[in-house]
């Protein structure tokens, strides 16, 4: 909810947006790793809510984050220069 209150009041590119976006990449990647290990621990040949997509998802979000940090950077930079 903190991430789309950035984003409503136009704050995009700051450390605060980037800091949110990478907690929902992790929050994707544990869901998938928590559903390997139950499938592991639990042996079944049912699907226990490993979603691969899940994997994808965290990495992506990662992916938008570094974009967005790295937009944040050279606009800082850009800031500096005359």
């Amino acid at each position: 909810m903190r991430l789309f209150g950035f984003f409503e009041k136009g704050i995009l590119f700051t450390a605060e947006t980037v800091r949110c976006i990478q907690l929902l990449g992790w929050i994707y990647l544990l869901n998938f790793l928590l559903g390997m290990i139950f499938l592991v621990l639990l042996q079944e040949n049912q699907r226990v809510g490993v979603d691969v997509s899940d994997l994808f998802t965290g990495f992506f979000i990662f992916f938008i984050g570094w974009l967005i940090d790295e937009a944040r950077k050279i606009r800082e930079e850009q800031e500096l220069t005359v």
